[in-house]
């Protein structure tokens, strides 16, 4: 006969579809950025999840099935995020705004970025979130690192944003 499988080290693992028989046969979740459950689980549902040990899980989203989108990587977001949706961000995002939106219920697990007036409210944060003082109209983005020197400093606009993810090294002319 087969163990139960272990689940190790996803950004997201999607439980709505399980069945309580499905989920006996984990017997734990481990290092899981996000984990998404059913919006109202039943009674069977929550007892076998119960069960599983689990650790290193960021957080757990109770989500319907049809308001999910999901983003990896470096991501630009403002008009496209789906109105009252569940949006899992993972890695760096920028949040531009978008006039009149309804915002999506934001779980990020990375960096994010918003220009000033999004009101977006980040449900749940593992990582580092930050609301500018001021508009992206002179974005400038780089997912890795940047090494730059007094010749690109020069050629910035006035309010540019740099925005790097991973280091940033500055050297003198």
């Amino acid at each position: 006969m087969f163990g139960k499988k272990k689940i190790e080290a996803v950004s997201v693992l999607d439980l709505r579809n399980y069945t309580p028989q499905a989920l006996r046969k984990i017997s734990s979740i481990q290092a899981v950025s996000t984990i998404l459950l059913p919006e109202n689980p039943s009674p069977a549902f929550a007892e076998a999840y119960a069960d599983i040990t689990k650790g290193a899980i960021a957080q757990e989203v109770f989500a319907p099935m049809d308001k999910v989108a999901q983003y990896n990587g470096l991501n630009v977001l403002g008009s496209t995020l789906p109105e009252g949706a569940i949006c899992l961000c993972n890695g760096m995002t920028i949040f531009r705004r978008a006039a009149g939106e309804k915002h999506a219920r934001v779980f990020l697990s990375g960096i994010g970025v918003a220009e000033q007036g999004t009101g977006l409210v980040i449900e749940n944060l593992n990582g580092m979130f930050r609301e500018l003082d001021r508009d992206l109209d002179h974005l400038h983005q780089f997912s890795a690192e940047l090494r730059a020197g007094a010749d690109l400093l020069s050629r910035l606009e006035d309010g540019a944003v740099i925005v790097v993810g991973s280091s940033l090294f500055l050297r003198r002319m």
